[in-house]
């Protein structure tokens, strides 16, 4: 597969710069699947590479203004800054309920959390009880959701596009029921749920830049009616070392009485010591166009 790997990968890159158009053609059939597969051993082995590393998580939560607000079930500190509405999309309106900043450190391949601020403000509450939805880093399982054999999931090529100015293969997906590992719980209950997305693959590496996933075929008697993520990766330096790392990660969920959507970033890389120095700073929200995508002119 290796050799094979090589040349589709130079047939590619060969053709990036007219890939750069979206009428471009796409990649023959074999050229898919080989693609996919690469991509797959690739995504599989994602954790594996991954150093032992110390980042800054930086978590907003936001809220949906037009559901009613006294059915929200975000808890959490009551010392929070004014709170701030922005508008999102053609209709939604989203109001910005608190910040939190984290310090995430992986190492031996798991992951540990110390909320540092909310708000900007220093507290000694765990990351754990601080209520309301909470995220927790992608290092990998979704990728392995997806690319794992026993989900048998349907690849498509969907088009060329270009991501932070460089140009991606996108494909969609789709997993049945029956080889989901999908959950989507509200409460006590807990459903499997199929579901479908893009994939945005890096022509050279075959490596995934970017994962928009939503589920599928929810019951409409189910609490939850919309579910979704849409993660991005990017190198970043840790040491003298490049690593494909998450840069943000966008959950949302919708109910009948309220929408709530999580954007988390993952910032500030560093080699893991045990004398780390702890940082207090919360980065600036990343600029729109290093996650934004695009199709590209004709």
């Amino acid at each position: 597969m290796g050799a094979r790997s090589f040349v589709i990968s130079l047939t590619l890159s060969a053709g990036l710069a007219t890939a750069a158009n979206s009428s471009a053609p796409p990649p023959s059939p074999a050229e898919q699947a080989a693609v996919i597969e690469a991509t797959r051993n690739a995504a599989l082995t994602f954790s594996d590479a991954l150093p032992d590393f110390i980042c800054t998580q930086v978590t907003r939560r936001w809220v949906n203004q037009g559901h009613t607000p006294s059915n929200l079930t975000i808890a959490g500190p009551r010392m929070r800054q004014s709170e701030s509405t922005v508008r999102l999309g053609d209709s939604e309106q989203w109001k910005l309920r608190d910040t939190l900043t984290i310090q995430l450190t992986y190492f031996g391949q798991k992951e540990q959390y110390k909320l540092l601020l909310v708000n900007g403000l220093q507290t000694k509450q765990s990351y754990e009880s601080v209520g309301g939805t909470t995220d927790y880093g992608d290092f990998g399982s979704v990728l392995g959701i997806l690319f794992q054999a026993s989900s048998e999931a349907k690849f498509t090529w969907d088009h060329w596009g270009v991501l932070n100015g460089q140009p991606v293969m996108v494909f969609s997906f789709y997993v049945v029921p029956a080889h989901s590992q999908w959950h989507i719980a509200y409460g006590s209950q807990d459903l499997i749920a199929a579901f479908k997305g893009l994939v945005f693959i890096e022509p050279a590496q075959h490596q995934v830049l970017k994962l928009k996933v939503n589920a599928d075929g929810i019951p409409k008697k189910f609490p939850i009616q919309k579910s979704g993520v849409e993660l991005d990766y990017r190198r970043q330096a840790v040491g003298d070392r490049q690593f494909l790392l998450p840069l943000k990660a966008t959950d949302w969920t919708d109910t009948k009485n309220v929408s709530t959507k999580n954007e988390a970033e993952f910032r500030l890389y560093r080699k893991f010591s045990t004398d780390s120095k702890i940082d207090f700073d919360t980065p600036a929200p990343l600029p729109e166009n290093q996650i934004k995508d695009t199709i590209p002119n004709n």
